[in-house]
C-alpha cells in the first residue's frame, strides 16, 4: 500500500495522513496540484422540484471542490472547478453523492459579476446547473451563488445554492464559561432570561491580508441545557473579520435557525461592539439580534477557545454514573480523563512497564504531558520502588513507555540549587517543542544561578529561568493575599503567551467568588472552567463541591505538525477487522475512514495518546476502505 498524499493546503497544514486499501487492487500515490480546495458551508442546499406539480425537497448540502485559475481576459478572474465532492442526505437516508466540474468566472468592465456552470451526477441522473450572471458576495472570494437546471430526459428541476469559501486554515473552537444566550421581551415586563451556552463551531480561514483577516464560522452548534433539560439550540454558520490600520476590530455576523422546544426562529445576529477584549486566537463577542422584533429580542455572548478536547487528572478519585457497574466505574486520581467523559489512560496503564511489583494500588498522577508520537510522560503524587530504577521520586519526568525520562534533579540542574540536590517535587509539566521543559514544584528552594527563591507556584524551565511567578500567573484576580504562593498544580501556555493552569489551594476572588484548586483558570483574570464543569461528562455520584486538578493537556488545532504522519503497510486480522499503525510527529492522533471517496470521511477512533489502532469494522469482507489520519 501507498500513501496518498493530499494536495491541499490544509491537508498538509492539519497534519493529515491518507490510506486506502482494497482486497484486489493497490491504491496510487496522488500527485499534489495546485488547484485550491473549497468548503461548502451552513447555507448550501439541494432542492428537488416536482415533477409538475409535486412537492419541493430541500436537503443541506456538504461536500468540497477545487478551483483552478486559468487564463482570462483582463477584466475577469476565471477558474476550472474540478473534483466536485458533494453530499445530501434524505431524513434517515444514507449521504447521497453529487459528483461533477465545471467553470466558474468573475469580473466585469462596469459591474461586478459571476457566472458558474456545473456538469453533475446525481443518483445516477447526470444534471447540468448554471447560475447565468448574477452579483458576486460582497466578501468575495467568499462564494454564495444559486444555480438551476433538469436532469437529461427528465422534467424534474435541481436547484443548488452554494455557499463555500477557500479553506486556509479550520479550527474547531468550544465555548467557555461565560458565553450566554438572553432572551428578553421589552414590553412584556416578565423577567429577563440569561441563560450559560455551550457548544461549538469551526473557524475557517479563507482571506489574509497583513492589516486584516476574514473568517468563515463553519458548523456552529450551540445549546442552552441538554438532553431532556435543553432549553435552546442554535445552528448555523457566518462570517468573522478582524484587523485595522489604527486599532483592531473585529466584525461578525451570524445567520442561524434557533430550537425552543418545537418552535423553529430563523435569527441573525451581528457584533454590538467592535472593540478587541481578548488575546488572540480566543474571542470574546456580544451579538445583537437584527430580527428587528419590538416583542422579543435576543442576544449573545460568545466567549471560545481553539480547542477539541480537554485532558485531565484529579486529585480526589470519582464514582462514574456513566460507567457501569461497580468496580468497573471508579476512577481514580490517577486516571487520565477527558471532559467529554472517556478514559484515556487508567492509573494501572501508566505504571505497568515501570517495574512496580504487581497489585500494586493506584498511583496519584501529579502531572502528566503528550510527548511527540503520543507518549504520555507524567510524574508520581508519591515516590515508590521500581525493581527496573529503584526509587522513583515524586518529582522525576517518568514515560507510559517505561522509560525515566528525566529525573527532578536534571530539571532543576540549571538553577544552581545548594547540594545535596533535593527532590523538589513535579507538580505541573509541558514539554515544548524544542525539546525545553517549563514545570512546577512542590516545595520551595533557592536558586544560587539566579539570587532568588523558587516558589511552588512559579512557572520554572528546564533552562533555569522562571517564565512567570505565581504572583504574575494571578494577577488578574483579586486574591485576599497578592504575595502569597497558592501553587501551581497544572498548566497549559498558548502560542500567544497565555497560560491556562490550576493552583494548589484555593481562595475568594473579590468579583467571581471562590476560586478552588480544582477550577481551571486562565493567567489572564477569568476562569475556563468550574471543577464540576470539567468532570460533568462522568456524572460523578459524590457529593463533593471539588475533585481537584492535578494534571492538564489541551488538544486544540493550533497545534499541528507542519509534516503529516505516514501510515505503515497495513495488517489485516482475519474477520477482527484491520490494524493500522503509522509515524508521526503529533502527540495526538484520531483515524478517520470512508468506504467511497466521494462521501465524507468520518472519526472512527477517538482522539488517541499513541501510534496503533485496531478498526473492528472492516473485514475480508469489505471491498474496500479508505482512512485518513489527523495529527495534533
Amino acid at each position: 500500500m501507498k500513501l496518498l498524499r493530499r494536495s491541499n493546503r490544509f491537508a498538509t497544514r492539519a497534519g493529515l495522513g491518507l490510506l486506502g486499501f482494497s482486497l484486489v487492487a493497490v491504491a496510487s500515490a496522488l500527485e499534489p496540484g495546485p488547484a485550491q480546495l473549497y468548503r461548502v458551508l451552513y447555507g448550501s442546499t439541494l432542492t428537488l422540484e416536482g415533477p409538475g406539480d409535486g412537492p419541493s425537497l430541500e436537503f443541506p448540502l456538504r461536500g468540497t471542490f477545487r478551483m483552478r485559475s486559468k487564463v482570462s481576459p483582463l477584466d475577469w478572474a476565471s477558474f476550472r472547478v474540478e473534483e466536485v465532492a458533494l453530499q445530501f442526505a434524505e431524513p434517515a437516508g444514507p449521504s447521497q453523492p453529487v459528483l461533477g466540474s465545471g467553470f466558474y468566472s468573475v469580473g466585469g468592465r462596469t459591474e461586478l459579476t459571476q457566472r458558474m456552470e456545473l456538469d453533475l451526477t446525481l443518483g445516477g441522473a447526470s444534471v447540468r446547473v448554471a447560475s447565468g450572471a448574477v452579483a458576486p458576495s460582497p466578501d468575495w472570494p467568499r462564494l454564495e451563488i444559486a444555480l438551476r437546471g433538469a436532469a437529461d430526459g427528465k422534467s424534474r428541476n435541481y436547484t443548488l445554492v452554494l455557499v463555500a469559501v477557500p479553506e486556509l486554515e479550520r479550527w474547531r473552537y468550544r465555548l467557555l464559561d461565560g458565553s450566554y444566550l438572553l432572551d428578553d421581551c421589552p414590553p412584556c415586563g416578565r423577567p429577563t432570561v440569561l441563560e450559560p451556552l455551550r457548544g461549538r463551531f469551526d473557524l475557517v480561514l479563507f482571506e489574509e491580508h497583513p492589516i486584516r483577516s476574514r473568517y468563515a464560522l463553519d458548523e456552529l452548534e450551540l445549546a442552552v441545557g441538554a438532553g431532556e433539560f435543553e432549553r435552546y439550540r442554535l445552528r448555523g454558520g457566518g462570517t468573522f473579520e478582524v484587523g485595522g490600520e489604527v486599532a483592531l476590530r473585529q466584525a461578525m455576523r451570524l445567520a442561524t435557525v434557533l430550537t425552543e422546544g418545537q418552535e423553529k426562529l430563523t435569527r441573525g445576529f451581528t457584533n454590538s461592539s467592535s472593540a478587541v477584549v481578548r488575546r488572540w486566537p480566543l474571542l470574546e463577542v456580544d451579538l445583537d439580534d437584527t430580527a428587528g422584533e419590538f416583542a422579543r429580542v435576543f442576544r449573545l455572548r460568545l466567549f471560545a477557545a481553539p480547542f477539541r478536547e480537554i485532558w485531565f487528572s484529579t486529585a480526589s478519585g470519582m464514582t462514574s454514573g456513566t460507567g457501569g457497574e461497580w468496580p468497573h466505574n471508579r476512577r481514580s486520581g490517577g486516571d487520565l480523563l477527558t471532559d467529554d467523559g472517556r478514559v484515556v489512560r487508567s492509573n494501572r496503564d501508566l505504571i505497568r512497564r515501570l517495574g512496580f511489583e504487581p497489585g500494586t494500588a493506584d498511583l496519584g498522577i501529579d502531572a502528566f504531558e503528550i510527548g511527540p508520537g503520543g507518549e504520555v510522560l507524567f510524574s508520581l503524587t508519591e515516590a515508590g520502588w521500581s525493581e527496573t530504577f529503584g526509587q522513583i521520586q515524586e518529582g522525576d519526568l517518568l514515560s507510559e513507555q517505561g522509560r525515566l525520562v528525566q529525573s527532578n534533579q536534571s530539571l532543576l540542574a540549571a538553577f544552581g540549587l545548594m547540594p545535596p540536590l533535593p527532590d523538589l517535587g513535579l507538580d505541573a509539566v509541558q514539554v515544548r517543542d524544542t525539546g525545553e521543559v517549563w514545570f512546577s514544584i512542590r516545595q520551595g528552594a533557592f536558586s544560587q544561578t539566579l539570587g532568588r527563591p523558587l516558589g511552588r507556584g512559579d512557572l520554572l524551565s528546564s533552562q533555569g529561568q522562571v517564565v512567570k511567578s505565581n504572583a504574575e500567573l494571578l494577577a488578574g484576580f483579586r486574591r485576599p493575599a497578592k504575595d502569597y504562593d497558592y501553587g501551581l498544580d497544572a498548566v497549559h501556555v498558548w502560542p500567544s503567551g497565555e497560560v491556562w493552569l490550576s493552583i494548589e489551594e484555593g481562595f475568594q476572588d473579590a468579583d467571581r467568588g471562590p476560586v478552588t484548586d480544582g477550577d481551571l483558570l486562565s493567567d489572564q483574570g477569568y476562569v475556563v472552567s468550574r471543577n464540576l464543569d470539567l468532570v460533568s461528562a462522568f456524572q460523578p455520584l459524590e457529593d463533593l463541591a471539588n475533585f481537584g486538578l492535578d494534571g492538564l493537556f489541551v488538544v486544540t488545532d493550533l497545534a499541528v505538525p507542519p509534516k503529516p504522519a505516514r501510515f505503515n503497510p497495513i495488517v489485516l486480522e482475519g474477520t477482527a477487522g484491520v490494524r493500522l499503525e503509522w509515524e508521526g510527529q503529533g502527540r495526538v492522533y484520531r483515524v478517520e475512514r470512508t468506504l467511497d471517496l466521494s462521501l465524507p470521511f468520518e472519526a472512527v477512533s477517538p482522539i488517541l495518546p499513541q501510534s496503533f489502532w485496531a478498526d473492528p469494522g472492516p473485514s475480508v469482507g469489505t471491498p474496500r476502505a479508505f482512512y485518513r489520519l489527523r495529527q495534533w
